[in-house]
C-alpha cells in the first residue's frame, strides 16, 4: 500500500531485485553479462518458490524472505564465475568456459553445501514457518548450485557473449592484503579462535522466546 516511489514499503523483492541489477553492472560492466546472471538469480527463487504450492505449503512473514535470501546467494556465485570465465580469456583463451568451472568448481560446492546445511538445521526450530523457511532455502541452495554449474556456463556457451578480458592486476591494496594475511598468518588464527571462544562463551545468556 505504499507510494510507488517508497520502493522499500512497496516490494522487498523489488528493491532487492533493484539492487542486484546495479551490482550486476557495477561488478560486471556489462549489460548483456549483467542481465545474464540477474535473470539466472530470479530462476533460481521462483523455482524455489514454486516448490512451495506444489508441496501443499503457503507463503508466511518468514518464507517471504526466502527468495531475496536465494537471490543474493546466486547473484553472488554468478558473478564470481562470470569473473573467473572473463579473466580465463587471458590465462585459458582456448577454452575459457572449461578454465572457468575448474576454478569455480570446489569454492562453489563448498559453500552452497554448508549454507545449505545451516539453514537445514532451522528444521529443528518448534516453529512451523521457521522449520519451512530451513527446509525450502536449503533446497534452494542446491537448485542454485545447479544453476550457476550447469546453466550458466552452457548459456555462456550458447549465446556466444563476449566480455572484455580481466588482467590480474599486480600492486593492489588486495595484493597487499593478501600478502599481509600470508605473512602474519598466526596473529590472525589466534585472534579468530579467540573471538570463537569468546561469542561460544557468550551463548550461555542467549535466550530465545
Amino acid at each position: 500500500d505504499g507510494p510507488a516511489w517508497v520502493i522499500h514499503e512497496r516490494s522487498t523483492m523489488a528493491l532487492s531485485g533493484l539492487v542486484g541489477i546495479v551490482l550486476a553492472f557495477a561488478f560486471l560492466r556489462s549489460v548483456r553479462l549483467g542481465l545474464l546472471v540477474i535473470s539466472i538469480s530470479w530462476l533460481c527463487s521462483a523455482l524455489t518458490v514454486a516448490l512451495l504450492p506444489v508441496s501443499g505449503t503457503t507463503l508466511n512473514m518468514v518464507l517471504i524472505v526466502m527468495p531475496t535470501l536465494l537471490m543474493t546467494i546466486t547473484l553472488s556465485e554468478a558473478i564470481h564465475l562470470v569473473n573467473y570465465w572473463r579473466y580465463a580469456h587471458v590465462t585459458h583463451p582456448e577454452n575459457p568456459i572449461k578454465s572457468a568451472l575448474e576454478t569455480a568448481y570446489m569454492p562453489c560446492v563448498m559453500a552452497s553445501l554448508t549454507t545449505a546445511v545451516g539453514l537445514l538445521s532451522l528444521v529443528n526450530s518448534e516453529l512451523v514457518p521457521v522449520k519451512q523457511f530451513g527446509l525450502y532455502s536449503s533446497i534452494g541452495c542446491i537448485i542454485s548450485l545447479g544453476i550457476i554449474l550447469l546453466l550458466l556456463p552452457s548459456l555462456l556457451e550458447m549465446l556466444k557473449l563476449k566480455a572484455r578480458p580481466m588482467q590480474e592486476r599486480e600492486g593492489t591494496r588486495w595484493t597487499i592484503t593478501g600478502t599481509w594475511l600470508a605473512t602474519h598468518r598466526r596473529i590472525v588464527y589466534g585472534a579468530h579462535i579467540a573471538l570463537f571462544i569468546i561469542c561460544v562463551a557468550g551463548l550461555y545468556y542467549f535466550h530465545t522466546e
